[in-house]
């Protein structure tokens, strides 16, 4: 018994940090391997140029975990979904021009986000197909005691039912093709080194005027977060390899 309530405190608590972190960034886009996804359809042939285009539709969300800073996480956040084109501009070589492709195709303003969190296209046309979806989820949410019990502000809430819709549309992806966990590792495992050099081209400079520090404390802060991204993707692609049920047990532990 104590052993069931200790793990529906850790399960609350986890709940709650997660959200704390969520509400404290802009909202999340598109799940990665719906960014993959699309990216795999963009026309590219070819494992290099094709890998890359992926990497760099799912890239955009590169500084979306940076919690324990959320000063950095919105600026940075708002430059890779808004100001994208910087990306493009310092791109060189055919694999970095298709990293870059991918990485425009994600962009907040009339790329892929804009119809999770502007225009949904089959639901949500004034407010985006995510967000829509997760004030409907929401509703469902707050009809379960447990979920009443914790007891979340609406915004905190709906930023976590927005997640789960965003997880829940991967699965659903997953359907559609099922091996785009695969996609999802090769293309974290085969992107071009260069990228790093690309986003600290990109936003260095304007990043360390804008937190007040150094060029190359900005470039260690951009170089670590992509190098954890990379991580997180290759093992987000792994557990979406698995049988669906397996996968979305692991999400949504």
């Amino acid at each position: 018994m104590k052993t069931e309530k200790m793990k529906k405190t850790i399960i609350v608590l986890g709940i709650i940090f997660l959200a704390v972190g969520f509400i404290s960034s802009n909202a999340f886009s598109w799940g990665s391997a719906t960014h993959a996804y699309i990216d795999d359809q963009l026309g590219k042939k070819g494992v290099p140029k094709n890998t890359n285009e992926m990497y760099g539709g799912m890239a955009p969300d590169v500084f979306n975990y940076m919690f324990n800073n959320p000063e950095y996480l919105n600026f940075l956040y708002y430059q890779t979904h808004n100001e994208f084109l910087k990306v493009w501009d310092v791109a060189r070589f055919e694999t970095g021009k298709a990293l870059a492709y991918g990485f425009v195709s994600h962009n907040d303003i009339w790329g892929a986000d804009s119809t999770a969190h502007h225009a949904g296209i089959t639901f949500g046309a004034t407010e985006g197909y995510a967000i829509a979806k997760a004030y409907v989820l929401m509703g469902i949410l707050e009809q379960v005691p447990e979920y009443q019990a914790l007891g979340l502000p609406e915004p905190v809430a709906l930023e976590v039912s927005h997640n789960f819709i965003e997880a829940g549309v991967d699965i659903l992806i997953k359907r559609i093709d099922p091996v785009i966990g695969q996609k999802v590792v090769s293309s974290a495992l085969l992107r071009s080194s260069a990228f790093s050099l690309f986003l600290v081209k990109a936003y260095a400079k304007d990043f360390s005027e804008y937190a007040g520090i150094s060029y190359l404390e900005a470039v260690k802060i951009i170089t670590s977060a992509e190098r954890e991204f990379r991580k997180t993707t290759i093992l987000y692609g792994q557990v979406l390899s698995q049988d669906e049920a397996i996968a979305l047990q692991l999400i949504t532990e």
